[in-house]
């Protein structure tokens, strides 16, 4: 014997089919509309119809649900935009961390040292021969040595301002010297002298 409730059931299963198959394609189409994927359009209209089918004790299926249909497909379309367009952003994140990692690996690279370190020595050598004994000295103390200044004037028994005027005027005679290669050497220097 069928009770009342397989009776309404049954009828709100006829209803839903009758619904479905009615507005199914409208429903992917529109999907489509915003996705632009067939398989995903397919999926999320599929979606919308399981949705209603689980509400379907507070909804009445008929031509004036169409709307409601429409609502719901937005929705997941633009829940899936919106995750898609977070995953993008996070890809071009990583992406750009990739290529700034890889950026910072080759300068640091011992074969950039390689290729331009005997010219590099050879000109550093140039520019130290080219400074006042005390000069070099100085420099060669906070740039190879790692002193810090007041060390280096404790050590040379002079001002923490003659380090500073001394390492200035090492840092011009550098400048002046290595002027034409600085642009290809610079990031050579930095990971030998400083």
């Amino acid at each position: 014997m069928h009770t009342k409730r397989d009776k309404l059931v049954s009828s709100s299963a006829s209803a839903f089919e009758q619904m479905y198959i009615s507005n199914y394609h409208k429903i992917k189409s529109f999907c489509n509309h915003y996705l632009r994927d067939d398989n995903l359009s397919k999926n999320v209209a599929q979606d919308v119809f399981v949705s209603v089918w689980n509400n379907r004790e507070n909804l009445e299926f008929s031509n004036e649900l169409l709307p409601y249909l429409f609502v719901l497909a937005k929705n997941m379309c633009l829940n899936i935009l919106k995750r898609e367009k977070v995953k993008q952003n996070y890809s071009e994140y990583g992406k750009s961390q990739n290529r700034d990692s890889l950026n910072y690996t080759s300068l640091r690279d011992s074969s950039i040292g390689m290729l331009y370190g005997n010219e590099v020595e050879k000109l550093l050598n140039e520019a130290l021969q080219k400074m006042p004994d005390s000069v070099r000295s100085t420099f060669c103390m906070s740039r190879f040595n790692h002193l810090k200044y007041e060390e280096i004037a404790i050590s040379q028994k002079i001002s923490v301002k003659t380090v500073e005027y001394r390492i200035m005027y090492a840092l011009r005679v550098l400048r002046k010297i290595l002027k034409d290669y600085l642009p290809i050497l610079l990031g050579y220097l930095s990971l030998r002298l400083f």
